[in-house]
């Protein structure tokens, strides 16, 4: 079995992540194994939506919305709230006016 060597970011006090949703795994032990290999050299895990966050920051910037409809057409419980949030705005907002 190959040995996985430790990456200089770890000598630097870098913190390192493995984006393991996109790993191409292709059955469940061979990703826990890879996740857990990756673990033991001090990777840490997460999945593509922890990315998209990180780099949205802000969920007011332009890109905020489109950011929002991924998420709403990908999980779909994330996609009733936010159907649900844009429904009593939209009330509110009738109803104020």
């Amino acid at each position: 079995m190959p040995r996985l060597r430790r990456h200089a970011s770890g000598r630097r006090g870098l913190q390192r992540y493995g984006v393991v949703d996109a790993s191409g795994a292709l059955d469940v032990t061979t990703r826990e194994l890879a996740i857990a290999r990756m673990q033991d050299h001090g990777v840490t895990p997460i999945n593509w939506t922890t990315v998209a966050v990180e780099l949205q920051r802000d969920w007011s910037l332009p890109t905020g919305q489109d950011l929002g409809r991924v998420f709403h057409d990908h999980y779909h419980t994330y996609g009733l709230l936010m159907d649900s949030f844009e429904s009593k705005t939209a009330k509110a907002v009738q109803k104020a006016s």
